[in-house]
């Protein structure tokens, strides 16, 4: 599928949606890992992970230097039921790229997508996103959504060649 993608004004939020199946068959990295960590352990995790993984991006919803906003408003359901979370992860240790989305009935929100300064240019956010697409897509989501800024023009480069497409009236 190949899509234009146009950009808006600078700074504007755009919703992308993929709509279509499993987007690539390939195996994924033998690296990713589901965090299934709860409560204060999960707050720890991404307190420490999230200023890593999130340096030097532009996320409409996350300051990396601030990550406590963002974490406590994922545990107080402001960004949708977060008992309905996928938060994955590529690396054994060191973390090299996180993804954290939300289930919301038919489809899935990805929240955040971020790849540690040191391991970008190596495929790792094309890789945690298809695995998630792959995952969500074999639980019967009917679409995966996500917010970009306009002005992202990597992440939108990203989503494009994934076969995202901006949503009309967004």
């Amino acid at each position: 599928m190949t899509t234009t993608m146009t950009t808006k004004d600078e700074g504007e939020i755009m919703r992308l949606t993929l709509n279509k199946e499993i987007i690539d068959k390939e195996s994924i990295l033998d690296e990713v890992r589901r965090i299934d960590l709860k409560g204060d352990m999960l707050k720890e995790f991404l307190l420490e992970t999230l200023p890593i993984v999130m340096e030097d991006t532009i996320d409409p919803d996350i300051d990396h230097a601030r990550p406590e906003v963002y974490i406590n408003n994922l545990f107080r359901n402001k960004l949708g039921d977060f008992d309905q979370r996928l938060i994955i992860k590529i690396g054994e240790g060191i973390t090299k790229a996180l993804l954290i989305g939300i289930r919301k009935q038919d489809y899935f929100h990805v929240l955040t997508v971020g790849v540690n300064k040191a391991y970008r240019k190596n495929n790792h956010g094309r890789n945690i996103i298809m695995y998630c697409c792959n995952e969500m897509f074999q639980e019967t989501c009917s679409s995966i959504k996500l917010n970009v800024h306009s002005t992202n023009f990597p992440a939108l480069q990203l989503y494009n060649k994934l076969g995202f497409v901006i949503e009309s009236g967004k």
